[in-house]
């Protein structure tokens, strides 16, 4: 399992999964981590085609164990190539137990910097990047661990099926594990016979497999929604041989549509593939029943409308780390947006409009922060969206991230928009420069990072027919 980091991040390419963060004291500094002296190597590949490595190393010492890790790939998001790379260094104590980890995220100008450590019960996380810090605190059960611990958790108790805790960096919160061994198998790698025992893990609705050889070494693992790493000596594991349109290679195909899905008022699709159960579908303008969904464009009220917050929904006006509606930057900018600072239906329109027009649409491979789209003036769905739930909440007005599958010329795309309260949920997508969004729109999670990521189990499965659309 330690090599699932490298999975993840993959994902993170298209979905932007991140972390829900976290606040405390300053983290103890941990010492960079080398980038060099890498014991095994393995190959990434996306849909058979290699498009980065990954090389790692570990280190027993009296208290523990020091497990590294850097991840090296290249994609074309939008039919741009990007690059990015990961550095991570886990500590775990001798029974596997999660006692630091720092995460190093680089992609063009972006930097993104974790570093979390463990007290009790507690684990204390700072975030650096935009330039600015942010710290939190989460609970954490007595037995939690990292991805890099499980591997061995499951060699620790052969054919026994087992479930644990795991902080993992990537979501930045503590998630529910189940490990499944498997029994051995032969496997060709390269040409290379390996004979290697399969353990499943099941984590945020999906399901990754690992073999692991006698000699306590993973062979391969292998991702639902196409990814598969692959043991290979160092040159070949840096001999990457082109490029991945990754948009493209995760579209839910369906065929073309005969009127303007931005102007729709009204789409039936069905669903297959998947456990709807398993997601918050139903919302104030789509309705799920069986597998038949039915997503209606919602009226707007008057602009002039004064918002009102419900009690219920005092918490989805607040800041968070990563949706820093508290910022002085964040406030003295959205000034320039809007005429008053009122929770009023005409600002969340200028907050739309206005994201619409100003940010340059273009694809990134790297966590999204409100502070460095204020900059940068630029992004994909991730930033755009980011950022107007922060402005939307600097408001005082309830909003929230959400995520899903949207209809573009002949597919449905992976895509993040938001909602927000006009008296109801309304959805709103600051990229396309919808308010409201149009019903070819299919939500399928919403909040933080952390549920953001259970749509990795969707990928690859889900199926989708267009019944009725006018």
């Amino acid at each position: 399992m330690k090599k699932s980091i490298a999975v993840f991040v993959l994902s993170i390419g298209i979905l932007c999964i991140l972390l829900y963060l976290i606040t405390h004291p300053p983290t103890p500094k941990i010492e960079p981590i080398p980038e060099g002296s890498f014991s095994e190597w393995m190959g990434i590949y996306f849909h058979g085609q290699k498009v980065g490595y990954l090389a790692s190393y570990r280190e027993h010492t009296d208290t523990g164990t020091v497990y590294i890790s850097k991840t090296y790939m290249e994609a074309e998001p939008m039919g741009k190539k990007d690059t990015v790379e990961v550095y991570t260094k886990g500590l775990a104590d001798n029974k596997g137990n999660f006692q630091s980890v720092e995460m190093i995220m680089k992609s063009g100008a972006h930097f993104f910097r974790l570093t979390a450590h463990r007290e009790d019960t507690t684990i204390y996380v700072k975030v650096e990047s935009g330039g600015t810090e942010k710290t939190a605190t989460i609970p954490c059960p007595r037995e939690a661990f990292i991805p890099v611990t499980v591997e061995a958790l499951a060699l620790n108790a052969p054919g026994k099926i087992q479930k644990f805790k795991l902080f993992d960096p990537l979501v930045g919160n503590i998630i529910d594990v189940e490990v499944i061994p498997g029994e051995k198998e032969s496997l060709d790698i390269h040409s290379e016979k390996y004979y290697a025992r399969r353990v499943d893990i099941k984590m945020l609705n999906t399901y990754t497999s690992f073999w692991i050889d006698d000699e306590n070494r993973i062979v391969k693992e292998h991702s639902p929604i196409g990814v598969d790493m692959l043991i290979e000596p160092e040159e070949m594991a840096k001999r990457i041989e082109g490029k991945v349109k990754l948009y493209d290679m995760f579209a839910v195909k369906v065929g073309r549509v005969e009127i303007d899905p931005r102007t729709a008022q009204f789409l039936k699709i069905r669903i297959s593939g998947i456990d709807t159960k398993d997601y918050p579908i139903n919302d104030s303008w789509q309705t799920l029943r069986g597998n038949t969904l039915t997503i209606k464009k919602p009226a707007l009220p008057p602009d002039t409308l004064r918002i009102h917050c419900p009690d219920s929904l005092a918490k989805d006006t607040l800041p968070t780390p990563f949706l820093p509606s508290n910022d002085s930057t964040v406030l003295a900018f959205l000034k320039t947006i809007v005429e008053t600072q009122e929770p009023t239906v005409k600002n969340v329109e200028r907050i739309n409009l206005w994201l619409f027009k100003n940010l340059t649409k273009k694809p990134t491979f790297s966590f999204p922060n409100p502070l460095d789209v204020l900059k940068t003036k630029e992004g994909d769905c991730n930033e755009h969206s980011i950022l107007f739930a922060t402005f939307c909440r600097s408001l005082g007005i309830p909003a929230k991230v959400i995520v899903g599958l949207v209809y573009v010329e002949g597919g449905f795309y992976y895509h993040a928009w938001n909602k927000v309260w006009l008296g109801k949920w309304i959805p709103v997508d600051p990229t396309f420069g919808q308010f409201p969004a149009d019903p070819f729109h299919m939500k399928l999670e919403e909040g933080d990072f952390s549920n953001q990521a259970r749509i990795m189990g969707v990928i690859g499965s889900i199926n989708i027919e267009i019944l009725e659309y006018k």
